[in-house]
């Protein structure tokens, strides 16, 4: 399933688009070869999910790996077994990993720096976390031996989640200048692409929705036969998700394109703007910009 408004949809899937799925999964494997035998990955999410199901559990028993999982959906936990199973390939939200990468500076202070050598393909996913964050968690990776930085996916559940992916693994000092995370290139096959409200797509560097080709598209929502011909029923799937592509086509993602207000000009501000503007003060560690219904 995948999030809605106030329910979670359960989606239809052609054989054809579960063979893309699969071999989307697979296509992992471009960033170095992670999955492969005498390895092992970490699986958090609920297997049901497509991440969780695709990424986290198929490919790596196909290629050989050994599969821990662990749905109990905790800080405390994800740390502990990240350091007691010591996984090749995992991934998960970002916020997991910020608040791992704080008990590690805990431990390196205590002189107890943890060996993360055994890292080869750590992604975030999810929510990712804001470049100043990521930039610091590198740091204390390459501090703690990892051959690898920590790298970022983007997708949905309707594009079988992961569509693109940061492939530098090797690459600890990223581009850490705009105030998103890169989610990377497009898997081979995938198309991103990036729209105004009137449906003409921009160029390089201009922000509007996001919006995926992929073979592995699903067919329909289940039982919501009134949103199948809205959602599936054009050339792109629109995301919308707010984001950029710069010009080596890599992926920028903000926010959700419907998370804004409407000014007494008639601008729209969105509410990731707001908090980004909010995190240049130096005493602010984060923030986060909602609207409070009263």
């Amino acid at each position: 399933g995948t999030s809605g408004q106030g329910h979670a949809h359960q989606i239809g899937m052609s054989n054809d688009a579960m063979i893309s799925m699969f071999q989307d999964a697979l296509a992992f494997n471009l960033t170095g070869n992670p999955f492969r035998e005498e390895t092992s990955a970490y699986c958090m999410l609920i297997p049901f999910v497509c991440t969780g199901y695709f990424v986290l559990v198929l490919a790596p028993l196909f290629r050989g790996m050994t599969v821990y999982i662990d749905p109990r959906l905790t800080h405390k936990q994800f740390t502990k077994n990240i350091l007691t199973m010591r996984p090749q390939v995992t991934l998960i939200p970002g916020h997991y990993w910020v608040r791992f990468f704080l008990h590690v500076e805990e431990l390196i202070k205590a002189g107890k720096r943890p060996d993360l050598s055994f890292f080869r393909f750590p992604v975030m996913g999810g929510e990712g976390c804001t470049p100043e964050a990521l930039r610091r968690i590198n740091n204390l990776m390459r501090e703690c031996g990892s051959p690898v930085a920590l790298t970022s996916g983007y997708g949905l559940t309707e594009t079988f989640s992961v569509s693109p992916l940061d492939y530098q693994l090797d690459i600890f000092d990223k581009d850490y200048s705009k105030r998103a995370v890169s989610v990377g290139y497009a898997f081979p096959g995938v198309t991103v692409g990036i729209f105004d409200e009137q449906g003409h797509e921009l160029g390089y560097g201009q922000r509007g929705q996001i919006c995926v080709k992929t073979p592995a598209l699903a067919s329909n929502y289940y039982n919501e036969p009134e949103s199948d011909t809205v959602v599936f029923g054009g050339e792109w799937f629109h995301t919308k998700d707010y984001g950029e592509l710069d010009e080596r086509c890599m992926l920028f993602v903000y926010g959700r394109y419907s998370q804004h207000i409407v000014s007494p000009d008639g601008q729209k501000v969105f509410f990731f703007d707001i908090a980004n503007e909010l995190r240049q003060d130096p005493a602010v560690k984060d923030a986060l910009a909602c609207t409070l219904v009263v």
